[in-house]
């Protein structure tokens, strides 16, 4: 997934109605912090000629948060669905295998070497990330574990995964 920033201009007609428009919705592949969110804002507004008389920002949670978005609120709503006792418990699990390394396994096993991830509690797409690319790795790691040379047998039961998750 790319991340992405929308800005938007909402404004009130000459009738007191209400009206929005989506100025730019644009990649956003730099960090996301308030430098960057704002020369992002200022090169939009520069675009297209605003004169600021009056501005209202909606600010939340911390600097890389500025601007309150559905992007924001579909983060929310995600998270939620994370944090649920038994998907919690599955991605806590997926989180202590993904610490392991598999380098040396995955070259006998000839699978492609991607770096398993850990996630961005801020950012739900890398827990799907996280999960996508351990699933991928799944034999190599499996191959590890299941190695008494490599992985003691404290190890190998706290980082065993269940047919449930």
């Amino acid at each position: 997934m790319e991340p992405y920033i929308s800005m938007t201009a909402h404004y009130l007609t000459a009738t007191w109605e209400m009206k929005g428009k989506v100025l730019r919705t644009c990649l956003l592949p730099e960090r996301h912090t308030a430098a960057n969110i704002a020369q992002r804002l200022m090169d939009t507004i520069r675009e297209w000629g605003l004169v600021l008389l009056y501005t209202i920002m909606t600010l939340c949670e911390d600097s890389s948060h500025d601007l309150g978005c559905t992007g924001h609120t579909l983060q929310l709503a995600i998270k939620a669905g994370l944090d649920l006792s038994e998907v919690a418990k599955t991605i806590d699990a997926a989180r202590r295998v993904v610490t392991c390394a598999l380098k040396k396994r995955q070259a006998q096993l000839n699978v492609k070497k991607n770096r398993l991830q850990t996630d961005c509690p801020t950012r739900w797409n890398s827990t799907f990330t996280m999960l996508v690319r351990l699933h991928e790795q799944r034999i190599p790691a499996q191959a590890i574990f299941e190695d008494k040379t490599v992985t003691k047998s404290t190890a190998r039961k706290a980082l065993s995964l269940r047919a449930s998750q």
